[in-house]
């Protein structure tokens, strides 16, 4: 590795042009106003949701910038594969509100989380390094000649979907302001597996699929049916992020048809995203939009998954470990920890967290990394879990390439938010994790077996 001290004025500014390192810069600013902002709001705020605060110290800062330093150099600059943009997602919303509120809970925090947060660490690293040998095809492999078929079948699938819902939920359909997301969701909660799933695959995998087809193939009939269909399931259950799903990836797919360099979109996504923070932070008093925004932006957005690995920690170092014994099918052989035999929340580990740590009854739902990783088999869970993403990412880029890139990146979207958010083995069962991996697999083999014929 290049040392910067020994680099003559030429040499370091050519080298401080590599987008290596000017993300590097972008991402310990965004870390720094993370933690004015855990000082600032979050502490005063939102202590009892699980946001104590304690100044961090010299340690504190050389671990954040060690850690970041060594993942942002290893970050693709490419989005176009799964993989890309997926992990691009989980290092701003997890990776560094992790590391910057996890160390700024307690005196000493290094000792208590330090073995957790390293692994967390070595996770992305395995996750960064394994799947950049699963780049893109070259250009004269298969190439997706079938997206016409595709938006047929997604958008029968959507409308069936639709059909059922609104045949479910007839009496409860309502399309709410913020104010009443929360009686919405409970008058939309389903009452068995098929409801369930039906909500899931519609607002996750068919309408963001038939939305993906309708942008690239600019079929405006099929963008208006997938809007359609993330309208229906708003309208059920008030979810904010199927509200905003499909204005994500409209955005994402503009920014993929832009010249401006991928690179530069990552710099230009950590500036926008700490210039949010620190307005709405600083007008929050002042301003209604400037509230709603340090409410939804900063704090349930970032904060709150940045929050998770120390509570799941907390709870679960006490309490053992489940070794997975909360994913169906494993519970089957592997028993719960001893000490929640007979919990009333039980396997909801996010409202076990809620209960024993901040005594709320509420879901403190995490991503991977703290739901299925920490509580699993804490810092070893980490890597367990960051070796399995790795296989189910590297998997996805092979499976999906040949296709029009621009496809398979933006059904990655909300599998990326649903990974920040919720379970590994939820994401592939219920969000469509491994759908997306038989989808491309029979696609790729019917086209093989109609060029051969």
């Amino acid at each position: 590795m290049i040392s910067i001290a020994s680099l003559n004025a030429s040499q370091f500014a050519q080298y401080a042009k590599t987008p290596k390192l000017w993300l590097f810069i972008f991402s310990m600013i965004f870390a720094v106003v993370i933690h004015k902002t855990h000082a600032a709001y979050l502490y005063p705020d939102h202590a009892y949701l699980g946001f104590p605060y304690v100044p961090m110290g010299l340690m504190e800062w050389l671990f954040i910038v060690i850690s970041i330093l060594l993942v942002s150099w290893s970050l693709p600059t490419n989005f176009m594969r799964p993989s890309g943009i997926i992990l691009f997602m989980m290092y701003v919303i997890v990776f560094i509100p992790t590391l910057v509120i996890t160390l700024a809970t307690e005196e000493a925090p290094i000792k208590k989380y330090g073995l957790s947060l390293s692994a967390l660490t070595a996770g992305h690293l395995i996750l960064l390094h394994a799947t950049q040998k699963s780049g893109r095809a070259p250009e004269n492999e298969l190439k997706d000649k079938a997206m016409q078929n595709h938006a047929l079948v997604f958008a029968a699938l959507v409308l069936i979907c639709a059909g059922y819902l609104l045949y479910a939920f007839w009496d409860s359909i309502n399309f709410v302001g913020l104010s009443g997301t929360y009686a919405q969701r409970e008058a939309g909660r389903s009452s068995n597996l098929l409801e369930a799933y039906t909500q899931t695959y519609l607002a996750f995998v068919f309408a963001p699929a038939l939305l993906s087809i309708g942008l690239i193939r600019k079929n405006p009939l099929s963008v208006v049916l997938a809007l359609g269909g993330f309208f229906l399931m708003y309208s059920i259950t008030a979810e904010r992020t199927v509200f905003l799903l499909p204005v994500v990836m409209i955005l994402a797919f503009l920014v993929f048809r832009s010249r401006i360099s991928h690179a530069t979109w990552m710099l230009i996504t950590l500036a926008a995203i700490s210039m949010l923070f620190a307005l709405s932070i600083t007008f929050r008093s002042t301003s209604t939009f400037a509230n709603l925004l340090a409410l939804y932006l900063v704090f349930r957005t970032f904060s709150v998954p940045g929050a998770m690995l120390w509570q799941y920690q907390e709870v679960f170092s006490e309490y053992g470990y489940t070794f997975w014994s909360h994913v169906r099918g494993i519970s089957s052989f592997v028993s719960s920890p001893g000490a929640l035999d007979g919990d009333e929340h039980w396997p909801e580990l996010g409202r076990i967290v809620a209960k024993h740590l901040l005594d709320l009854d509420i879901n403190s739902n995490a991503n991977l990394f703290a739901y299925d990783g920490v509580a699993g088999a804490g810092a070893w869970g980490i890597l367990f879990m960051s070796v399995l993403l790795t296989l189910w990412l590297i998997a996805l880029d092979k499976l999906s390439r040949g296709f029009e890139p621009l496809f398979p990146v933006l059904i990655a979207i909300p599998l990326g938010l649903v990974l920040i958010n919720g379970p590994f083995f939820t994401a592939m069962m219920s969000f469509g994790g491994l759908f997306w991996l038989f989808f491309f697999f029979f696609s790729r083999h019917r086209q093989v077996a109609q060029k051969i014929q």
